[in-house]
């Protein structure tokens, strides 16, 4: 791989995280500015989570008839159109239908690249491809953040993600060539017949597995959309401190990621994924238990340190329990799948926030993330071929 690609690779996958957490952070003042519950943010997260489960189930398909660029440029193309129109967005409704191909953009990009990652990348070097991830999830709520400081209205700064993604796609695009000139990508390449989801799902140890990425993406799903609002709400501090909150989670991300990338060859995939479990109890009790800006903001960053090395290691992983031929099916199952989980678990926890219980919202972290550590146990003991 020439060092062009790598870094093309690099750039996008960065600018791919860059509206993950923005719809969260802003929240707070979108839903009044169109009249609506607090909890209605939910339904948009479903609306975008329905897109990405369509978009992971046929992602593996259209990557053996089409390829890996062909796909991931046409997800990023969809993702620019739907920030555009949050860029023009005028009401609740409006925001509900443009977010329809913002989720398809999404996983389309996503789970073709991260296949591709599985087959092709050394562990460090998946780790550090979700950390700028990480990356552009923690610059996405700051820039909007910038924004509004400036004065300008939530669209504004939505308008300079759309101009940031549309510059990006177009350095993508740029990369086509260099594709052609990876011997290994022929594992992805048109015309491979790939096993059908009805087979995938049947491959020994996928329950289980299926299990333990959907608590974890709970835990992310969760953390994005309602951080903010549990900092501002539950523990009574401004606006700004709870889009810091969000900026804060993705930041401790970051910076796990890039940490992991020098140990998880050494330390393996499976330990990886138990400490950063480990870590995201601990923060989500200290979110619980501290007050004050400076804790709060640290234990976002602490549950953002534990997030880091979980889904990189999940997805690494993923080649040694199904093998090499059936990585492909695996992961858009997989995070298909897990797009259950940022379809439902934000808007159950929206309803428990309407009824008085956002107080509730470490607790949430601390029980799938246990939960998805016992998955993980019981797959190594009973699951694997």
């Amino acid at each position: 791989m020439s060092l062009y690609f790598l870094i093309v690779l690099f750039i996008t996958f960065a600018a791919s995280g860059l509206q993950y957490s923005v719809l969260g952070s802003v929240w707070p003042i979108v839903y009044r500015d169109f009249g609506v519950a607090l909890s209605l943010v939910g339904y948009v997260n479903m609306i975008i989570a329905a897109g990405r489960v369509v978009a992971s189930v046929y992602t593996d398909r259209l990557v053996g008839k089409y390829g890996t660029h062909k796909v991931a440029s046409f997800g990023f193309v969809l993702i620019c159109l739907g920030l555009f129109g949050y860029a023009n967005c005028r009401s609740y409704a409006m925001l509900c239908i443009i977010s329809i191909p913002l989720g398809f953009g999404e996983d389309f990009f996503l789970c073709s690249i991260n296949t591709f990652s599985a087959l092709h990348l050394r562990a460090k070097y998946a780790n550090w491809l979700n950390m700028v991830w990480s990356l552009g999830a923690t610059a996405g709520p700051y820039i909007m953040s910038l924004c509004l400081a400036g004065g300008a209205a939530w669209n504004a700064g939505y308008l300079v993600l759309a101009l940031i993604q549309t510059g990006v796609l177009l350095l993508f695009l740029s990369s086509r060539g260099k594709w052609k000139e990876i011997p290994s990508v022929e594992v992805c390449s048109p015309g491979t017949r790939k096993k059908p989801m009805r087979e995938a799902i049947r491959l020994k140890g996928m329950p289980v597995m299926v299990a333990a990425l959907f608590c974890y993406t709970a835990i992310e799903t969760t953390s994005a959309l309602w951080a903010s609002s549990y900092i501002t709400i539950r523990k009574g501090l401004p606006d700004d401190v709870g889009a810091l909150g969000t900026t804060f989670l993705f930041f401790g991300m970051t910076v796990g990621r890039f940490a992991s990338g020098f140990i998880s060859d050494r330390l393996g995939d499976k330990r990886m994924m138990h400490i950063g479990q480990a870590l995201i109890a601990a923060g989500s009790l200290a979110l619980f238990l501290l007050s004050g800006r400076t804790a709060v903001l640290a234990s976002m960053a602490v549950l953002g340190f534990g997030c880091a090395p979980v889904f990189p290691c999940f997805i690494h992983y993923v080649p040694q329990v199904f093998g090499i031929g059936d990585t492909g099916s695996a992961v858009s199952l997989l995070m298909g799948s897990s797009q259950l989980a940022t379809l439902l678990m934000p808007i159950a926890f929206g309803w428990i926030a309407d009824l008085g219980g956002m107080g509730l919202y470490p607790f949430f972290q601390i029980f799938f993330a246990a939960v998805m550590m016992a998955a993980l146990v019981y797959q190594r003991k009973h699951a694997m071929a």
